[in-house]
């Protein structure tokens, strides 16, 4: 923690490292899965719910740990770290989950082409539309 104090510009690419996993996590949490539940004529409910059956449907590898990354997001949102042992345990881990992220979001997108038939360019074209 002392480094980041003397260190600005690692200060930073962590504050963005940290913003970007929260905004992912988020994307996919709140908005990504619950609209290809409907797309698939499903009626998305709690985010619990959303979570348990997309894992069954297989595109999330386990429902459980999207709850972990989930609360691992709320901590370095939302609280102030003084412990570095558990700051650098929970970036370690926003590693890792964010590498299951990015292959949640793989899995949707291929979903999204092969189950739906949806060109690939659509995709990249709408996703620049969303905001």
């Amino acid at each position: 923690m002392l480094a980041l104090d003397t260190q600005p510009e690692r200060a930073e690419r962590l504050e963005a490292f940290v913003s970007r996993y929260g905004r992912l996590q988020d994307t996919i949490s709140d908005k990504l899965l619950p609209r290809w539940l409907r797309a698939l004529a499903e009626q998305p409910g709690s985010q619990i719910d959303v979570l348990q059956r997309a894992g069954r449907l297989g595109v999330l590898e386990d429902s459980t740990q999207w709850l972990e990354a989930r609360q691992l997001r709320n901590r370095l949102v939302h609280e102030y770290c003084t412990d570095p042992v558990t700051f650098a345990r929970d970036i370690n881990l926003a590693e890792a989950y964010g590498r299951m992220l990015i292959r949640t979001y793989a899995q949707l997108h291929t979903d999204a082409v092969t189950r739906f038939g949806v060109v690939e360019q659509d995709l990249s074209a709408k996703n620049g539309n969303q905001g």
